[in-house]
């Protein structure tokens, strides 16, 4: 794998990860203002909800590329190496078709949000910024996806069993 798409994926897990940061701050900060100076901060709800599905989408990415999921393995784990890897196509392949149908429905919603104009309760800040940045993770998962599929179907896939096992000595 190139350095360039190594520092991609760093850099998607590196967004997915300042968002949920951003996330945690808000809404502590949130609860801290209402219990302590018995006030809140506006648009804390709207901002910490809209950038937890940033967080999911680029999450995502994330976990997708490295297989990082939860999967269920009992049958692949007993079955013989060609039929792990048919195991290990058919379920990629059936993430990497639901991810372009999400993709598309998706599309769809930032595109009538964006058209809408909708805004935050307090502020009216708009909210299609979140679902672009939202959606931009959601396409960094569905090119990991085919990128995963493309690997596995080549051979060089991450399926389970090429993954060394760490084992604490």
């Amino acid at each position: 794998m190139s350095r360039a798409f190594q520092r991609i994926v760093a850099a998607v897990e590196n967004i997915a990860a300042a968002a949920l940061l951003v996330v945690t701050v808000l809404s502590f900060s949130a609860v801290v203002a209402r219990y302590v100076f018995n006030t809140g901060i506006p648009d804390a709800f709207d901002g910490a909800r809209y950038l937890l599905g940033v967080v999911i989408f680029w999450g995502l990415a994330s976990a997708y590329y490295r297989g990082d999921h939860i999967t269920m393995d009992a049958v692949w784990a007993l079955s013989p190496r060609r039929l792990r890897w048919v195991i290990d196509v058919l379920s990629n392949a059936i993430v990497t078709l639901g991810l372009a149908f999400l993709l598309w429905k998706f599309t769809e919603k930032v595109i009538d949000t964006w058209t809408a104009n909708h805004g935050t309760i307090d502020l009216d800040l708009p909210v299609a910024g979140f679902y672009a940045f939202a959606w931009f993770g959601l396409v960094a998962a569905q090119v990991f996806g085919v990128i995963r599929l493309v690997r596995i179907l080549r051979g060089r896939g991450d399926t389970p069993s090429e993954i060394p096992v760490q084992t604490a000595d």
